[in-house]
């Protein structure tokens, strides 16, 4: 699970297999498969960041990319 900051300061964990997109508008608002979505604080370099962290701790490759 990746760690992400709502905007009211709450923290959520996101299993990021199941995120569809992220929309900028200008927060971010990450759209799950389901339809349901969570606008966080972290920009869009921060979330790429965090998604490609959990992939390679989970996958072990050095050249994983989001």
């Amino acid at each position: 699970m990746v760690e992400f900051t709502k905007l009211n300061g709450s923290i959520i964990l996101i299993n990021p297999f199941q995120i569809e997109y992220v929309e900028l508008i200008p927060e971010s608002k990450i759209i799950m498969m389901n339809g349901r979505f969570h606008i966080v604080k972290e920009n869009e370099d921060e979330i790429i960041q965090r998604i490609t962290q959990y992939r390679r701790s989970i996958c072990g490759k050095a050249d994983l990319e989001v």
